[in-house]
């Protein structure tokens, strides 16, 4: 929502940077966020993929840099000013592209003592200080400010990106984390971590290819709608992007909300042979989805829904059979307050 801040967690080539340019290109088609500059703050120097062909020409030309000649903040206490100023300036939506880029000055000044130390070799061990512990304090400062004030001046929004990190000293293997201190969370009107789920592969000319993976996301904090919980996993296509009306269908299939002969499939199976309808079981023929008067194969169903233009529609119907399943695991239970 307007005014809000979403802090998006995860692993290494997970869409984070991908569905923060997907809230670009959804603002640009929406006309509520036709005054709305675009603000990508590239603190990591990455994000070198063609905007104008996987988000739509409308995107680029609304671009900013935090700063004029300055692609990315460096340090974590320009980040702070970069939002504050360019919410000053009018309303934005402002991507931090990421969290991990950004140094701290208190950190930069120690670092630059140890290195006249060591360079000089007066002195023995490390200088004192707080070294990497300046970007939490400086966050712990900072964020409540943008998040309860700044952004509700007009509305703008804030996106950060952070990268997970081992959790170290922990007893549960696998464990994560995120630099940064935990304000950056306790701030967020949202916040999600995403994870790769697995790849999506299928064989061509006798040879197993990668053409796309599953991507998890899971909502940790929600003050929207107060849901958490995990999302059905998203399909990215290589060369293509997220494909929202892949997922859609497929997660109407796994939900059996459309029938098919024989057993059902695993999720994998499933999905495999939503590619290419060759899956040993059959899984992947044969979809009955009468809303859209079609018995067919998954992907002959995705390519008649994008020829006739009713996306909407199935994302009006996956919303209801999401609707409609939260309902029935949920015991019911008169009102507290009536």
């Amino acid at each position: 929502p307007k005014g809000g801040y979403w802090h998006a967690v995860g692993d290494s080539g997970t869409l984070k940077t991908w569905t923060a340019f997907c809230l670009f290109a959804e603002a640009a088609r929406n006309p509520h966020f036709k005054d709305y500059r675009f603000v990508y703050d590239n603190a990591e120097n990455g994000a070198l993929m063609d905007v104008e062909r996987f988000f739509g020409p409308a995107v680029l030309p609304r671009l900013r840099q935090p700063r004029t000649g300055q692609a990315g903040s460096a340090l974590v206490q320009e980040f702070y000013y970069h939002v504050e100023l360019n919410v000053r300036r009018g309303p934005c939506i402002y991507v931090l592209d990421s969290m991990d880029a950004l140094q701290d000055l208190a950190d930069d000044e120690q670092f630059e003592a140890q290195l006249r130390v060591y360079d000089t070799g007066k002195g023995k061990g490390d200088v004192k200080g707080n070294m990497g512990m300046g970007k939490a304090k400086s966050n712990s400062r900072n964020i409540a400010r943008i998040a309860n004030q700044t952004l509700r001046e007009n509305g703008s929004i804030l996106v950060v990106i952070s990268q997970t990190r081992d959790r170290l000293n922990s007893h549960i293997p696998g464990q994560k984390t995120y630099s940064g201190g935990h304000n950056l969370k306790f701030y967020a009107h949202v916040q999600t971590w995403t994870k790769l789920k697995g790849d999506l592969r299928r064989d061509y000319k006798g040879k197993d290819r990668e053409y796309g993976s599953l991507i998890s996301f899971d909502v940790t904090k929600n003050r929207v709608s107060g849901w958490h919980g995990k999302t059905p996993p998203v399909t990215f296509l290589a060369g293509y992007g997220v494909d929202d009306v892949g997922t859609s269908v497929a997660y109407l299939i796994d939900e059996r909300h459309w029938k098919k002969p024989g057993a059902a499939a695993p999720e994998a199976k499933c999905r495999r042979a939503f590619s290419d309808g060759d899956d040993e079981d059959g899984g992947g023929k044969a979809v009955h989805a009468p809303e859209f008067d079609y018995t067919g194969d998954a992907e002959g169903l995705v390519a008649k829904i994008q020829a006739e233009g009713r996306e909407a529609e199935l994302a009006a119907l996956v919303g209801r059979v999401w609707a409609e399943i939260a309902a029935a695991v949920t015991p019911p239970r008169k009102p507290r307050y009536e």
